[in-house]
């Protein structure tokens, strides 16, 4: 019943005082901050490790469903304007009132869950107090864009009801409140507090003005200092903790991390623009080879990669080039390679780079068939800048390298350490060994296809689904397709050359990376890489250390530039309501 209170408290108070909260952005930024990352960190690191305990593989289902029916109930009417937009209200309330059901049912939960799951109830029940103010806070800026402050009022009335009456009926209403039931639905609501924190920051309005991501950056520290403490409290209850595995990985990484970024940022500052146009000259063949020797080392993602091939299409290169450069690029560069040799082992690492060149040259030489490239006029292009300093340019590589660069690839790098430690000991309930090598590879070469993910930040994810059963195959597979496809790649595809192209291209990936991962799986079917278990415990001291130490630095000095709400963009663009661009 306290929780109950606070919570509805919690829901008044956001209501009451956002017209007088929006005048300081610096306060709304803080709490935006403290309530996305304890909420999130709850979620991560308590909440969804229970129920994928409790029910497995089911778990994920039930919040992949939780983040998916918010999403396109606002979708749906995302586009409507003016009174359309003012119609949305009562819709709103309606979403509203089923969400706060839903938390009130939670709520509840400490009393039936506790002597079964550890706690997990009442942490649910916390999390859910906890992004009550951010509720109330909506309903305030809702309020005081579309009405008045009496008729936000009466909508936080009518979610109080319901979340009072999910309190009092809800677990009564499910069919049988048993644990795994629970479990399942715990996951539901778990989707929904993480559509609600990630999709819906609170000061997009004040994000230029000065100071405020350093507001949101001071109240997420808090946040994830109140999560530290929570787990230090409540001990690790599946094995080593969570956190314990994220450092392990991290003292693992942290010596080619600040290698790759270093030679990344030389590479940028040390190369022309111009350069690149020498890959479109020869033959076809050496083209391809050509476009995939200068992709490979380069660290940048997909959404980097496509500006620069969509120019350099424009600028007349030829397409076998281009498209084996689009391939290359985000599959694996320098930072990939570095981070996969302590985390996969040298023998994965060279295949998988001999494979991103494999793959990258085949598909362009069989996509580019029936492409053409633009006709340009001579001299067209040519990058007559002169050179600046060496000073001037070892001082871009370094701001590049641990600026731009760094802000993009490390929120990636540290969701991928993070998932890694979260999945590692629940894999072995998924029965991935049951299933044949064989089609382990066409699986994860099709999940990887429609979905962004970043070369670095994979490699720690694949590297724990092949400790727990996952092929070789089925890994490389997945790293081929998924830093290289996408649906943004597929739509630039679509307007720069058509319909067709694109479509061979994406069917193209998909037939070579299922080659190349069944022929891995031929060679390298018992290849070891290092134990979850040793990871870090050699290096636990010394010039790994040192490196964690240099990386939480720059960490620290981008979130307070950038704040937390920036850094997670990079992510995923409407996790913080900025533009995904790139200047790389």
């Amino acid at each position: 019943m306290d929780l109950l209170i606070i919570s509805l408290v919690a829901l008044f108070v956001g209501v009451l005082i956002m017209p007088w909260a929006r005048r300081f952005p610096h306060l709304v930024a803080a709490l935006d901050g403290f309530v996305l990352v304890s909420v999130a960190g709850l979620v991560l690191t308590h909440l969804l490790p229970h129920t994928i305990h409790a029910v497995g593989a089911w778990a994920l289902v039930a919040v992949f469903v939780g983040l998916l029916v918010p999403w396109l109930f606002e979708r749906g009417f995302m586009h409507s304007h003016g009174r359309g937009l003012f119609a949305l209200i009562p819709l709103a309330t309606l979403g509203l009132c089923v969400h706060a059901f839903l938390d009130g049912t939670a709520l509840a939960l400490p009393e039936v869950t506790d002597e079964h799951s550890h706690g997990s109830g009442h942490e649910l029940a916390l999390a859910v107090v906890f992004h009550r103010l951010p509720i109330g806070l909506a309903i305030g800026t809702l309020g005081a864009r579309f009405m008045r402050l009496k008729l936000a009022i009466l909508v936080a009335v009518i979610v109080t009801l319901f979340t009072v009456a999910g309190y009092v009926v809800g677990l009564q209403a499910m069919p049988e409140a048993s644990v795994r039931g629970l479990s399942i639905f715990q996951a539901l609501v778990i989707g929904t507090l993480l559509h609600v924190i990630f999709a819906h920051p609170l000061h997009l309005q004040h994000d230029k003005v000065k100071w405020v991501p350093l507001a949101g950056t001071l109240g997420g520290l808090l946040g994830g200092a109140s999560m530290l403490m929570l787990e230090h409290s409540h001990g690790p209850e599946h094995g080593p903790g969570i956190w314990d595995t994220f450092l392990a990985f991290s003292l693992e990484a942290s010596p080619a991390l600040l290698i790759a970024f270093l030679g990344a940022g030389l590479l940028h500052g040390f190369m022309r623009p111009s350069s690149l146009l020498w890959i479109g000259r020869g033959s076809r063949a050496a083209q391809s080879v050509k476009g995939m020797a200068l992709g490979l080392p380069l660290p940048i993602c997909s959404c980097g990669a496509l500006p620069v091939y969509a120019g350099l299409m424009e600028r007349g290169l030829a397409p076998a080039a281009g498209l084996a450069f689009l391939i290359a690029t985000p599959e694996i560069g320098l930072d990939a390679i570095l981070i996969s040799i302590p985390l996969l082992g040298p023998e994965l690492t060279i295949a998988r780079l001999v494979a991103a060149a494999l793959v990258a040259f085949l598909v362009s030489m069989v996509v580019s068939r029936k492409m053409k490239a633009k006709t340009v006029t001579e001299g067209e292009g040519e990058d007559a800048t002169p050179l600046p300093s060496v000073s001037a340019r070892l001082k871009t590589s370094v701001r590049y390298g641990f600026g731009e660069l760094f802000e993009h690839i490390m929120p990636w790098i540290f969701f991928g350490l993070l998932i890694a430690s979260i999945a590692n000991p629940f894999l072995e309930e998924m029965a991935l060994k049951e299933i044949s090598p064989f089609l382990q590879v066409i699986i994860a070469a099709l999940a990887g296809i429609p979905f962004y993910v970043c070369a670095s930040g994979s490699t720690p994810i694949v590297a724990v689904f092949i400790y727990q059963g996952l092929s070789p195959g089925a890994a490389i597979a997945f790293l081929l397709t998924g830093p290289a496809t996408n649906m943004t790649t597929f739509g630039v595809l679509n307007r720069l050359h058509g319909r067709a192209i694109a479509i061979t291209f994406g069917l193209a990936m998909a037939f070579f990376a299922c080659m190349t991962g069944w022929t891995t799986n031929i060679f390298l079917s018992e290849v070891k890489i290092p134990t979850i278990e040793s990871v870090g415990e050699i290096h636990s001291h010394g010039i790994h250390s040192i490196c964690l130490g240099v990386l939480a630095v720059v960490t620290l000095w981008a979130l307070l530039r950038k704040g937390v709400r920036t850094l997670l963009a990079q992510v995923h663009p409407a996790y913080g309501g900025h533009h995904h661009d790139h200047d790389h």
